[in-house]
């Protein structure tokens, strides 16, 4: 019975680590405090900041542009 769970143990811990090292993060922007995100198409994406501000980020060119707004509420 060790065995068999220590061979499941060997399996799993290699299998997860497997994966663990095909993932590399990279950062396309600055951003000061994002709150939300949402894909607009294939290349670009929509963040909210938590001051407020609204930006379009394209993931091809890694530009960030700021959308102008009124916050003045009527």
């Amino acid at each position: 019975m060790r065995f068999i769970l220590l061979i499941i143990i060997i399996f799993f811990s290699k299998v997860s680590l497997s994966y663990s090292k095909s993932y590399n993060f990279i950062q396309l922007v600055s951003l000061n405090e994002p709150w939300g995100s949402s894909f607009i198409n294939d290349e670009e994406l929509i963040i909210t900041e938590k001051t407020g501000k609204i930006k379009i980020v394209n993931i091809t060119s890694k530009e960030a542009y700021e959308v102008k707004q009124d916050k003045e509420v009527y």
